[in-house]
């Protein structure tokens, strides 16, 4: 009876780690594991402390866009770091790029001046009876409104192309196939970097990150549902959801809790996207966590 039970167990360990070792090796080859491995090394910024350290020289990038970025760097750490008073940028030369200052002044709202209204002082005890009698003050006569004049006429966000609206390196104008397609240009910035980009649809993959470009019109809560779906398709570790339109925060906050492995991007991560290839910083350094 022993030696049975004996055999039973030594052949449950010995399937146990057979088993073992098989997952581990589907795992490893499962479909989409050797494009994943097989991308090209993202070379990122290091930050240590205040300092953030560019893996790369700026003497010949484009300073405009060496300074858009370092500004991007340096405020994401002190957004991430509260501790940090200032954030500097300086490249692999240790050439200062730029020095970002925590705003400790408290910000003063100032209301524009047509939303003042003239109105009486008040008191503790007005009079009903006659103005003034009170110690207030009497009224003023309201000089008469202005005519309307008519805002200035809002531009359509069809009227100009996706491209017209960032400052592009030549290598990202000359990769462009529609300058109108947000999705085109978000391909054309990845592939002017070096990077192996595969475009389905809304949909881009560029090795280990995967991004769906996401128009948001009037319902917000479900473009961004739809975007979650679509990353789900991909085996990119990397998600980026960049969303063209305003969300509001609530809705935001909610996703970002629900799909934690989600990153939410915006307009304002093309240009940063655009910046990076200028200056030769691989713009995937801005998206992986």
């Amino acid at each position: 009876m022993d030696i049975r039970l004996t055999m039973l167990l030594t052949w449950a360990t010995v399937s146990t780690i057979f088993g073992t070792v098989a997952l581990g090796l589907w795992i490893w080859a499962r479909p989409g594991r050797a494009a994943i491995v097989g991308a090209r090394e993202v070379e990122r910024p290091v930050r240590r402390g205040e300092l953030i350290t560019l893996p790369l020289t700026l003497e010949e990038a484009d300073a405009e866009a060496a300074e858009r970025l370092a500004e991007t760097l340096a405020a994401r750490a002190l957004a991430q770091d509260p501790t940090l008073a200032h954030a500097e940028v300086v490249d692999a030369s240790g050439h200062r790029v730029l020095r970002l200052a925590r705003n400790a002044t408290p910000r003063v709202i100032a209301l524009p001046e047509v939303l003042h209204e003239p109105h009486l002082a008040r008191r503790h005890a007005p009079s009903p009876v006659r103005p003034g009698a009170g110690g207030g003050a009497p009224p003023r006569a309201l000089e008469p409104a202005a005519p309307d004049t008519p805002p200035p006429p809002i531009e359509p966000l069809g009227g100009r192309p996706a491209a017209a609206r960032y400052r592009l390196p030549p290598q990202v104008h000359a990769l462009l196939v529609d300058p109108r397609d947000h999705v085109d240009l978000v391909r054309a910035i990845l592939t002017a970097a070096g990077d192996t980009v595969t475009r389905r649809g809304d949909l881009i993959d560029a090795g280990d990150v995967a991004i769906v470009v996401v128009p948001v019109e009037d319902d917000a809560e479900r473009a961004l549902g739809y975007g979650y779906l679509r990353l789900q398709s991909t085996p990119a570790p990397t998600k980026v959801l960049l969303h063209l339109g305003y969300v509001p925060p609530e809705i935001l906050t909610r996703h970002r809790a629900a799909a934690p492995a989600v990153h939410h991007a915006d307009g304002r991560t093309i240009q940063q996207l655009a910046d990076a290839v200028a200056v030769g910083l691989d713009p995937r350094a801005l998206l992986l966590p």
